[in-house]
């Protein structure tokens, strides 16, 4: 499960091995990190920034894997966090844009519409608590693939991949 205390993948890329923390187990298929991880999108979230995938493709495995195991939960990391990718960005040529999204928005909201989501495209129940126990990049994946519009390609992989029997418990299908 992406975020948890002690679960770590070893992901080997040309010629080294990297050990990152924060993966989806759909994120670990195909070509590593040959797209943007959901760990990278939230933390560009927080920090207010967006890389679009051909940019992503520009970066290689290592720096790739430094924009996944690097940390941005403080107001300091994410300013390290910016200077690392702008550092990275300009001795690629690689454009960044900021977003003017409020990072983390309204967490009812996104419950809301996860919780509808979910309800009405999967037969499952949400329950706030399951919710709140939930991490920070498991909200956030959930959140990203339970929008309409979305192609939702992964959301049952994530689902899998947050399912516990604490989240089981409160995310349990409809009778």
């Amino acid at each position: 499960m992406p975020g948890s205390d002690h679960e770590t993948h070893l992901l080997r890329g040309p010629r080294q091995a990297v050990e990152l923390g924060e993966l989806f187990r759909f994120e670990c298929r195909g070509k590593l990190l040959g797209r943007i991880p959901m760990a990278v999108r939230w933390k560009l979230d927080q920090c207010g920034l967006k890389i679009g995938l051909r940019a992503w493709s520009r970066l290689d495995f290592a720096e790739r894997a430094e924009l996944v195991g690097r940390p941005c939960a403080s107001e300091a990391q994410r300013e390290q966090y910016r200077l690392c990718l702008f550092r990275l960005v300009a001795e690629s040529d690689i454009e960044v844009i900021a977003d003017s999204a409020v990072p983390g928005g309204d967490e009812q909201a996104q419950f809301d519409q996860c919780a509808a989501y979910l309800r009405t495209h999967r037969g499952l129940m949400l329950d706030l608590a399951t919710w709140r126990s939930l991490n920070g990049l498991q909200r956030f994946a959930l959140g990203k693939l339970t929008r309409e519009g979305h192609k939702n390609t992964f959301l049952d992989d994530v689902l899998l991949d947050i399912d516990s029997p604490s989240a089981a418990t409160g995310m349990a299908g409809s009778a």
